[in-house]
């Protein structure tokens, strides 16, 4: 997986949730891994599960070759915080009860 396939794939994302009437809203910064804002209304309308698709299996090969250990899970028990739910046990616990409650896209990037 090259850099230039990863921002390939998200460009072609963030054009398609722009052509659906979601823009994304890019958080600045520095790395390897583009950090971004869904548009409220994007998961209810579809359109971000539509547009995430294609873009799905490159972002987690991406994330998983770049970000650093620890920095992932604790954004994602933050997350389920945030959403009332008390995250327990190992990382791979804690990406099973974002994936469980359905916060996947919610807290990718949160």
């Amino acid at each position: 997986m090259t850099e230039e396939r990863y921002r390939a794939a998200f460009a072609a994302y963030a054009d398609c949730m722009g052509e659906r009437g979601f823009p994304l809203r890019i958080v600045p910064g520095d790395g390897p891994l583009v950090r971004y804002g869904i548009p409220e209304g994007a998961t209810k309308s579809g359109a971000d599960e539509a547009c995430y698709a294609p873009f799905l299996p490159v972002d987690r090969a991406w994330q998983a070759a770049n970000e650093p250990p620890g920095e992932r899970d604790a954004r994602l028990r933050a997350c389920l915080r945030a959403h009332g739910v008390e995250p327990t046990g190992p990382p791979r616990a804690v990406v099973a009860l974002v994936e469980e409650h359905r916060l996947t896209r919610v807290c990718t990037y949160a």
